[in-house]
């Protein structure tokens, strides 16, 4: 994506003033259907979200917000609703932000056995990803700017691989199609998934600290937190290959504090109203 320097008024806040460009931009290439770049090949990233919106995903793809109506955010943080987005690291940090939304809903005596956190997998092609908007506040497109400035650039170009290898994540410009859709994951064993990923002091919320104050991805790479998911047990369930119009038709839990006494079945629904745990 290019951004024109000199629409840019330095006396204020740039960000904003970036951001505005880019919602500019958006909104051209989705009325237009035009992509951002030819690149012809496939990204594999992930999404996180919850076993509560997982049917629907199995349905129908990743849906952009626009026609959701669902946003984690509101406000500054609310996202662009034309757009999906997708990363290498932080699925399991928005996963974990779903699973606190509907907790919030729950009370000790009505615990709801299908809030788990999980994340999905998509291999999407490249010519419909784009930058996410947040990098704006990295400290890595400050320097660019800095840089552009005192070459005396005219335009700052911005590529949404710069995006995801500096900051892990990106957009991606419309609905994710069922057929792109690899796998999903499921941190069942919440317990081990707070210690290993959301704890102060583990090495993924270090990293998380550092890329909310612009500082870049961190250290751990996507191996690392694979061995996270499974150290010092298996935290996860995690299937593929999912038939088309299959979805989970049951899904039984023992005991709420029984991180691995659950079971799984997929099947097809005919009728959308009978749809288990849909939100």
């Amino acid at each position: 994506m290019k951004f024109d320097l000199t629409k840019i008024d330095f006396s204020k806040e740039i960000t904003d003033q970036l951001k505005e460009q880019y919602h500019e931009m958006v909104r051209y290439m989705v009325d237009t259907n035009e992509s951002d770049n030819n690149n012809n090949g496939y990204v594999t990233l992930f999404h996180g979200t919850n076993l509560k919106r997982l049917n629907t995903i199995l349905l129908s793809g990743l849906v952009p917000s626009h026609i959701t109506g669902i946003n984690n955010f509101e406000g500054e943080l609310k996202s662009n609703e034309h757009l999906v987005y997708l990363t290498r690291k932080w699925h399991y940090w928005y996963a974990f932000q779903t699973y606190m939304n509907y907790r919030m809903e729950e009370t000790e005596d009505n615990r709801d056995i299908y809030n788990i956190p999980c994340y999905v997998e998509v291999r999407v092609p490249e010519n419909k990803l784009i930058i996410d908007e947040d990098f704006f506040h990295s400290t890595y497109i400050k320097n660019r700017i800095k840089t552009a400035i005192k070459k005396h650039k005219t335009e700052l170009e911005v590529s949404y691989e710069e995006c995801l290898n500096q900051y892990a994540t990106v957009a991606y410009m419309g609905k994710i199609e069922r057929k792109d859709i690899v796998s999903f994951t499921l941190l069942v064993n919440i317990n081990l998934f707070r210690k290993n990923f959301i704890e102060e002091k583990s090495l993924y919320m270090r990293d998380l600290e550092k890329w909310s104050q612009g500082k870049g991805k961190g250290k751990l790479s996507l191996e690392d937190l694979f061995r996270l998911e499974d150290d010092p047990a298996n935290l996860t369930f995690m299937m593929k290959d999912i038939p088309k119009d299959n979805i989970i038709t049951e899904f039984v839990r023992k005991d709420y504090d029984s991180e691995r006494q659950f079971a799984i079945r997929l099947g097809t629904v005919t009728n959308p109203e009978a749809i288990p745990f849909r939100d």
